[in-house]
C-alpha cells in the first residue's frame, strides 16, 4: 500500500528530528528541515471529494492544530504536533 509505506516513511524521518516542510506537486520530493518538537504524520488520499469538501475538510484540519501539506496528485500529507506533558 503506498499510502501506508509514505506514512510510515514520514514518521521514520520524524523521529529522527525532522519535520516536512514541503512536497513537490508531483509527491517526488520532499524538503525536511530539522526541528527540536516532535510530530506524527498521517497520509490520507482525498482524489474522491469534491473541490469543496477538500476545501472543508482542510479547514477542519486547521481548525484541529494540524497542519497540512498538499500536493498534486490528491493525495493530503499532514502531521499535527504530539502533544507533550
Amino acid at each position: 500500500n503506498p499510502i501506508e509505506g509514505r506514512e510510515k516513511w514520514l514518521n521514520q524521518i520524524a523521529q529522527k528530528g525532522y519535520r516536512l516542510k514541503s512536497v513537490s506537486a508531483a509527491s517526488t520530493f520532499y524538503k525536511f528541515e530539522k526541528s527540536d518538537k516532535s510530530y506524527t504524520y498521517a497520509v490520507q488520499y482525498i482524489g474522491y471529494m469534491s473541490n469543496q469538501e477538500r476545501l472543508e475538510y482542510q479547514d477542519f484540519l486547521k481548525e484541529s492544530d494540524t497542519f497540512i501539506v498538499l500536493s498534486k496528485d490528491e493525495i493530503v500529507n499532514y502531521h499535527q504536533r504530539v502533544k507533550r506533558c
